[in-house]
């Protein structure tokens, strides 16, 4: 119960924090994607939706064939982690999330450096990730719509509800390598 009170008043603390957030900056969304070299994937923390993330990687990773990813994923998804994928990965453990659900600031000096481009792919709010994606100097931070992330990241893709968490991931890939032609 009480672990909920604190989560809810990190998340709300949060939220007020990206109101502040400069949001002036033009960006040529085609040039910034096609130039990227270093991407952080924020992989979901719902099962469906890993699931169909780790499906989607490949076409992902074939539309920005020349960047290194980092994939950034929760502990309860190490285990189904493609051994390939693990070489470039970060687990998110209990000890690296604070008691108001936000990650601690030593999680980030193990691999916080200069990304271009980061990728949530959580249909819904994620605080960690959202979390993550705020503290990023990535000039592009997409995800999937969601009123909440709004202040945080600068592209949002809004996509049919009720198609498959795939079908949702295709999407957001179709538009992303359209943006970069």
């Amino acid at each position: 119960m009480f672990k909920k009170v604190l989560n809810t008043f990190g998340k709300n603390h949060f939220l007020r924090s990206g109101k502040t957030l400069p949001h002036d900056e033009i960006i040529d969304y085609g040039e910034q994607l096609a130039k990227s070299q270093r991407i952080l994937v924020l992989m979901p923390k719902d099962p469906e939706e890993f699931q169909s993330a780790i499906a989607s990687y490949k076409a992902l990773r074939n539309s920005l064939s020349l960047a290194k990813f980092t994939l950034v994923v929760h502990e309860l998804h190490a285990q189904q982690l493609p051994a390939p994928l693990k070489i470039n990965s970060i687990l998110i453990t209990a000890k690296d999330i604070t008691p108001l659900g936000l990650v601690h600031k030593n999680f980030f000096k193990h691999f916080m450096k200069a990304f271009d481009l980061v990728i949530d792919m959580n249909f819904t709010f994620e605080l960690c990730s959202t979390f993550i994606a705020s503290r990023s100097d990535a000039k592009v931070r997409i995800c999937f719509c969601h009123p909440e992330r709004e202040p945080f990241y600068n592209l949002q893709f809004s996509t049919q509800e009720e198609n498959t968490c795939e079908q949702r991931i295709a999407v957001m890939i179709k538009y992303i390598t359209l943006l970069m032609k």
